[in-house]
């Protein structure tokens, strides 16, 4: 099955019971033909533009047009617990480490971002960058480094 996927800044951590992935991957060009085998045992978490370098310390394109693999990032998190475990209760799971993972956190600013905006979003750069109080070139960095894109 052919899917078109568009950037927009979101970095998803996706699982894959049958490929055995686990990670995170997020696009920075449209992708016209990513493609979906059927009948497909996976599922996945869409974070919200920000989030993932909010959780790791990462910039997002360490995770753009890649799969990085959540092991890398997290030793703690038990693998071989996790495929041994049926596909239902994987899911369980998953909620669960995730659940954990953001007890704690409080969404920035760059993770609210898309949602303080939404009602009065800037047509033009000039706009962006009154409402932000940042230079063009910061400004070109921090969505860089939280979106892994410009604005």
């Amino acid at each position: 099955m052919s899917n078109i996927i568009l950037p927009d800044g979101c970095i998803d951590l996706v699982v894959s019971y049958d490929t055995q992935q686990c990670g995170f991957s997020g696009m920075s060009k449209t992708d016209f033909n990513f493609e979906i085998k059927l009948p497909s045992r996976s599922f996945g978490i869409r974070l919200k533009p920000g989030a993932f370098h909010q959780l790791t310390g990462l910039p997002a394109k360490a995770a753009m047009d890649i799969f990085l693999s959540l092991q890398q990032l997290d030793k703690s998190f038990d693998e071989e617990q996790f495929w041994s475990s049926s596909f239902e209760k994987g899911k369980t799971l998953f909620v669960d480490y995730v659940q954990q993972l953001v007890q704690d956190e409080e969404a920035g600013q760059f993770v609210t971002f898309f949602d303080d905006y939404a009602e009065t979003v800037p047509d033009t750069a000039a706009k962006l960058l009154s409402l932000l109080h940042y230079s063009p070139r910061q400004c070109q960095r921090l969505f860089q480094k939280h979106f892994g894109l410009t604005p």
